[in-house]
């Protein structure tokens, strides 16, 4: 019956206060939020379903297209120079590094196109 009304919840914890705030107040925490919206990352396809595989090992930006920038990330997780996270495509195994043979795969895929 209070759904929408936190005000009235009899689960609200006393410790709970209101505050007001003054108009300007108001349009400064608005605008704050605002700022925090980031379109470039909620547009992103690489966020849009974490369980989709990549179309091949070689893209690592996940932008379905493999490129030399892809392979040199691989590279740099093979090389441990670099985080897993920069080319998760390229762990086809799932074992938390990349390998020479899917190092080979990568190249294979900027040599042949993702699939």
């Amino acid at each position: 019956p209070n759904a929408g009304d936190g005000r009235t919840s009899p689960l609200k914890s006393p410790f709970v206060r209101g505050f007001s705030m003054s108009a300007q107040e108001k349009e400064d925490m608005l605008a704050a939020l605002r700022s925090l919206t980031d379109t470039r990352f909620v547009t992103n396809p690489r966020h849009s379903d974490p369980f989709l595989p990549p179309a091949c090992s070689a893209d690592c930006d996940l932008d379905q297209e493999a490129s030399m920038e892809d392979v040199r990330d691989a590279l740099a997780v093979a090389f441990e120079t670099a985080s897993l996270a920069r080319c998760v495509p390229g762990d086809t195994s799932g074992d938390g590094a990349i390998t020479v043979d899917e190092l080979v795969a990568a190249v294979a895929g900027l040599h042949g196109g993702c699939e």
